[in-house]
């Protein structure tokens, strides 16, 4: 793809561009993330505002943990001059450590906010034994 600016066709030049840059597929962008971790868990906060929980998929597998969200696409198309807000989806992909529970992995969704606890395994403590 190539772009040449010249002073008669700047703006078309511009808006192609633009135009073509932002006409990608926005379903495998990651979502907005953080991650803290703890002695007991992992927390994961990703933005997904707009989207409906009933929407968003979380599978963990072999400690790969996946979000993806699949929005359906709107019937009636808009015709933006700008669009920088995009509701098609997002998936995100973790790699955890092998210390985690994935049974009991939980998650919660709250004003566009998806919180997503990961316990970590119990550590087996040590037992001196006395010896009588």
């Amino acid at each position: 793809m190539s772009y040449y600016l010249n002073k008669n066709n700047t703006t078309n030049s511009f808006n192609k561009l633009f135009n073509d840059l932002l006409s990608f597929d926005h379903d495998d962008f990651p979502a907005p993330s953080n991650i803290a971790s703890n002695d007991k868990e992992i927390l994961i906060e990703l933005q997904a505002p707009g989207i409906d929980k009933q929407d968003v998929k979380i599978d963990c597998d072999n400690n790969i943990l996946t979000v993806s969200c699949y929005e359906k696409k709107n019937e009636k198309e808009t015709k933006y001059i700008q669009q920088q807000i995009f509701h098609d989806g997002f998936k995100n992909t973790f790699k955890l450590t092998g210390d985690i529970d994935q049974n009991n992995i939980s998650a919660t969704m709250n004003n566009g906010i998806l919180n997503i606890s990961i316990p970590r395994k119990k550590q087996k403590t040590k037992n001196r034994i006395k010896i009588t």
